[in-house]
């Protein structure tokens, strides 16, 4: 079963190097993780997936990748799955306030479109993430 929302957010993102704003989830059967990226810093999130093509979505033009980690933490422990990536293209500013809506039902039927499905829904948070980096980001969802 798919977990389609639309959930609106708004507050301030103020990366400091290598992190990104958006949604993040898991499925199992297939076993995917998947990311709807909304702003980031000075690196683009999957920036060594493959294109597939693109999909408007609120507005907005978002980049559809596809990656593939190789024995890597999963939500079943150490496992080789697919990652699916939409990328707003171009990027929310990052260094302030920001706010959006994010309709996830548009990106997952652009991404069955492409041959990426999904499993059954096991986890999905607008989250912020950072690697090697620092910042702040205090964000409401609703």
């Amino acid at each position: 079963m798919f977990i389609v929302r639309t959930i609106h957010y708004t507050g301030v993102y103020k990366p400091n190097g290598n992190s990104f704003l958006g949604v993040h989830g898991w499925t199992r059967n297939p076993l995917i993780e998947y990311f709807i990226v909304e702003s980031y810093g000075y690196l683009t999130p999957a920036a060594a997936a493959s294109k597939k093509g693109t999909v408007t979505c609120d507005g907005a033009t978002y980049d559809i990748l596809v990656a593939t980690q190789v024995n890597a933490p999963s939500i079943n422990g150490i496992a080789t799955f697919q990652q699916y990536w939409s990328v707003r293209s171009p990027r929310k500013t990052p260094g302030g306030a920001i706010n959006g809506t994010v309709t996830t039902g548009c990106h997952f039927n652009a991404w069955a479109a492409m041959s990426m499905y999904l499993g059954a829904h096991n986890y999905q948070i607008l989250a912020t993430q950072g690697s090697f980096s620092s910042g702040s980001s205090i964000i409401v969802v609703s």
